[in-house]
């Protein structure tokens, strides 16, 4: 694929990022295309079944696989590359393929650290009150994008504001988790405190799961150009993630949800369709692959992600 001179992708961070990589790599003038009208040497397909890459006319199934798992991993590239993979498993919110589990066993030698723990984000580094506050998966009712009610469960269960989660206690652990898996439940019966505990992966200091949720909400917001510039410079992941908690940290809300043709409406502060989208799918709202429309008064607008078109970021509907 080194010798390709143009990439068709879709409009995601694991295509994106598997694009620019290759152009990095190869230090030769490569296009990507979002357009089905540009006939490219490499054709990138992401599909709800399985995806597939298409070479010179010749297209190989890749089941649920990130297309940035195809590429081998390097150390200059550890950070957008984990985030390549990362962003794909997050959306789809599916453990790891084959090919994905070796490729993030492999980068342990990298300078990865991984770890078992919960997914609220960067649970290592910020107050809990915040931590919890700015997660959206999982989707906590009444504390999710909101301090007061963060700060409230806290108070409730006698642990310090400013605490961080790994300083508590084992006691106080499983209690805060109880007590968020209760209020979970008001919105989704079946979940289990096993359920919001996963593999963690944070290499030089960023926590790659927030990385991935600041990449979506960076795609909505800037485009293509965050992406890209993730991927010729890794640091810029730190300016990304600042870019996600000032947002979230201001709260967020989601209210009515109406649906009109292949379109899902909510009523919402939030900006970002794509974090909108990772919480309704919590809370059986939204089923299928469907256009997600965040709708702030009289105004309604959707992602490039969900619908075709030469503008990036968010459009108007």
């Amino acid at each position: 694929m080194k010798e390709a001179k143009c990439i068709r992708a879709n409009y995601d961070v694991d295509s994106l990022t598997f694009a620019f990589l290759i152009a990095k790599r190869s230090g030769s003038p490569l296009a990507v295309s979002f357009s089905e009208d540009n006939d490219c040497e490499v054709i990138l397909t992401r599909n709800r079944e399985r995806n597939s890459v298409t070479f010179n006319k010749t297209t190989y199934y890749i089941g649920k696989s990130s297309f940035t798992s195809l590429l081998e991993p390097s150390r200059e590239d550890v950070v957008p590359y984990l985030n390549g993979i990362l962003f794909s498993i997050t959306y789809d919110r599916r453990n790891p393929s084959e090919i994905e589990a070796k490729r993030l066993e492999a980068l342990k030698s990298m300078g990865v650290e991984v770890e078992t723990g919960p997914k609220f984000l960067s649970y290592r580094d910020l107050p809990l009150f915040t931590s919890l506050t700015i997660t959206v998966d999982p989707y906590v009712p009444e504390v999710s994008g909101n301090r007061n009610g963060a700060e409230g469960v806290l108070k409730e269960l006698k642990i310090d504001l400013t605490s961080k989660f790994v300083e508590l206690t084992d006691a106080q652990k499983n209690s805060l988790l109880y007590r968020l898996v209760v209020s979970i439940q008001k919105v989704n019966p079946s979940i289990a405190s096993s359920d919001i505990i996963t593999e963690r992966y944070l290499v030089d200091g960023i926590d790659s799961l927030e990385l991935a949720y600041a990449s979506m909400l960076a795609l909505d917001l800037i485009g293509s150009p965050a992406i890209y510039e993730l991927v010729v410079n890794p640091s810029f992941a730190k300016a990304l993630i600042s870019l996600y908690r000032e947002e979230m940290g201001k709260g967020f809300y989601l209210g009515e949800v109406t649906e009109r043709g292949n379109t899902v409406y909510v009523t919402t502060n939030l900006r970002s369709p794509l974090i909108a989208r990772q919480i309704l799918v919590q809370t059986g709202k939204l089923k299928g692959e469907k256009v997600v429309a965040v709708r702030n008064g009289e105004r309604a607008f959707t992602s490039r992600f969900f619908m075709k078109g030469e503008k990036e970021g968010l459009t108007r509907v």
